[in-house]
C-alpha cells in the first residue's frame, strides 16, 4: 500500500520534472532547488515508531536534464532531505533522505513508455531511548503508456509504512 505512495511521490517529482525541457537547451542544464519539508508519521500504520513523529528540515534537489546522441534523455535528480523530528512522548530525532533518480525518456518531459531506476537511503535516528527507523530501496520502474507501472525488480529494506519522505 504505502510503495503506491512511493509512485505518487514519484509522479510528484515528474511533475517538477516537466518544466525541465528549456533545461536542455542551456550551456548548465541543471536546475538547483531548496524546499522547506515538513512530515507527519503515526503508528498505524509504522509499527515501528513509539507516538506520532512530526518533523521540520529542508530538501536540497539537483535536477539535470541530459540530450543523448540518439535522440533520447536522460533525467538526472540528486534529492536530500535533513532535519529533526520529536514525537509526542517528547523523544528527539534527526533524519535524512538521500534519494537518486534516474529516468531514461523519448522526450524532456517524459512520456510513457520510459523507465525509472532510483535508490533511497532513509534514516530518522533517535537522540534519546525511542527506536531508529531505516529503509533502503531500490527502485527499477517501467511507465507504461496505457498508464500502469512495471516493477522491474525494485528492492525494499525496512518497513516502507515508515518513509517520511511518502509525507512530503
Amino acid at each position: 500500500m504505502k510503495k503506491q505512495s512511493r509512485v505518487a511521490q514519484t509522479v510528484m517529482v515528474f511533475g517538477l520534472i516537466s518544466g525541465l525541457t528549456p533545461l536542455v537547451t542551456r550551456a548548465d542544464p541543471a536546475l538547483t532547488t531548496r524546499l522547506p519539508v515538513h512530515f507527519v508519521i503515526s503508528n498505524p500504520p509504522c509499527p515501528s515508531v513509539p507516538s506520532t513523529v512530526t518533523g521540520n528540515g529542508q530538501a536540497h534537489q539537483v535536477i539535470r536534464a541530459t540530450k543523448n546522441a540518439d535522440g533520447t534523455y536522460e533525467i538526472d535528480m540528486v534529492q536530500i532531505l535533513q532535519g529533526t523530528a520529536t514525537d509526542s512522548n517528547g523523544n528527539n530525532y534527526v533524519f535524512h533522505d538521500i534519494d537518486h533518480i534516474v529516468i531514461d525518456s523519448n522526450a524532456p518531459q517524459p512520456l510513457p513508455p520510459y523507465t525509472l531506476r532510483a535508490t533511497g537511503k532513509i534514516a530518522l535516528i533517535s537522540l534519546g531511548k525511542a527506536p531508529n527507523i531505516k529503509l533502503k530501496m531500490l527502485v527499477n520502474w517501467q511507465f507504461n503508456a496505457d498508464g500502469t507501472v512495471t516493477d522491474l525488480g525494485s528492492v525494499y529494506e525496512g518497513d516502507i509504512s515508515c518513509d517520511p519522505s511518502t509525507q512530503l
